[in-house]
C-alpha cells in the first residue's frame, strides 16, 4: 500500500463527474495555476530590470558627452524608459495577481470599492507618467516622477490588501495556504517607509538652475530598493495562489469537492 493521504496521492483514484460546475471550477483552478505562474516570471523579471536600472543609475547619464571624463552608461531617455515602462508593466501584474487569486480579495476586503479605485489609481498614474517621459522626457522628467513617487504611496496600500488576502488565505482550513505571516508584516512596514523616504528625498534635496532635484540619484536607489520588496511580494503572492489553485484541483480529482469549491 502507499504511504500517503488519500486526497494527495498521484495515484489515487480520479473522480468522474458530469456536473458542469465542478467542471467549470477545475478548468478555473487550472487556468489560474498557469497565470501566476506567469506573473511570478514576471515578477521576477521586474527585479531583474531594477537591477540593471540600478547599475545604470550609478553613472553619471546627464553629463555633457563632448566634456572630459564624461562616459555615460545610456542615455537619460533609455534610462527613464526602461524605469518607467517597467514599473507600469509590473502594477498591470498586480492587478491580474489579484483577480486570479482563487480566493478573490474583494471577498475578504472590508472596502472592495476602495480595492477598485486603488487598482484604477495606480494603474492610471504607472501608465500616465510613462507616457510623458516618452513623449518629451526634458519637459516632464519633474512631473513623471512626482506621479511616479507618488504611486508607490499607493502601491504600499495595494501591498497590504495583498497581505492582508494572504493572511486570510493562510487562516482557511486548507493545508498549502498556512503559515507564518510575520515576514508580510515586516516587508509591508519597510516598504512603506522606503516610498516615505524617497519622495521626501526627492522633493527636500534642492533643485539645480535647470529645475531637476539635486536628490534624483539617490532617490531612484530608494525607487529600485522598493520595487525588489514589492515584486518580492507579488511573487510571493503569485505563488501561493498557484500552489493552492493545484491543491484545490487535487480535491475535486480526488472527490474531496467541499475542499476544491
Amino acid at each position: 500500500p502507499l504511504d500517503c493521504e488519500q486526497a494527495r496521492c498521484d495515484h489515487s483514484q480520479l473522480n468522474t463527474t458530469t456536473n458542469m460546475l465542478v467542471l467549470v471550477r477545475a478548468n478555473e483552478l487550472v487556468t489560474m495555476s498557469r497565470v501566476n505562474a506567469f506573473l511570478a516570471m514576471i515578477s521576477v523579471f521586474y527585479v531583474a530590470v531594477t537591477l540593471v536600472c540600478a547599475i545604470l543609475n550609478s553613472y553619471d547619464n546627464d553629463c555633457d558627452p563632448g566634456s572630459e571624463g564624461c562616459s555615460p552608461a545610456t542615455t537619460p531617455q533609455t534610462f527613464h524608459n526602461l524605469e518607467f515602462g517597467a514599473t507600469f508593466v509590473f502594477n498591470t501584474v498586480d492587478v491580474f495577481a489579484l483577480g486570479y487569486s482563487p480566493r478573490t480579495l474583494s471577498n475578504q476586503y472590508q472596502n472592495p470599492t476602495l480595492l477598485k479605485l486603488l487598482v484604477l489609481f495606480n494603474v492610471c498614474l504607472s501608465l500616465a507618467s510613462f507616457l510623458l517621459v516618452a513623449i518629451n522626457l526634458e519637459k516632464f522628467e519633474v512631473l513623471s516622477h512626482e506621479l511616479e513617487y507618488t504611486n508607490e504611496v499607493t502601491m504600499t496600500i495595494f501591498d497590504m490588501a495583498i497581505l492582508i488576502n494572504l493572511a486570510h488565505g493562510r487562516t482557511h482550513e486548507t493545508r498549502c495556504c498556512r503559515g507564518d505571516n510575520c515576514m508580510f508584516c515586516i516587508t509591508v512596514l519597510v516598504s512603506g517607509c522606503v516610498a516615505g523616504v524617497q519622495l521626501g528625498v526627492y522633493n527636500l534635496s534642492g533643485w539645480t538652475a535647470d529645475g531637476d532635484s539635486k536628490g534624483e540619484q539617490a532617490a531612484h536607489y530608494l525607487e529600485f530598493m522598493f520595487g525588489c520588496v514589492s515584486a518580492g511580494i507579488t511573487f510571493w503572492f503569485t505563488m501561493d495562489n498557484k500552489l493552492c489553485a493545484e491543491q484545490r484541483l487535487r480535491h475535486i480529482m480526488s472527490k474531496d469537492l467541499e475542499s476544491a469549491l
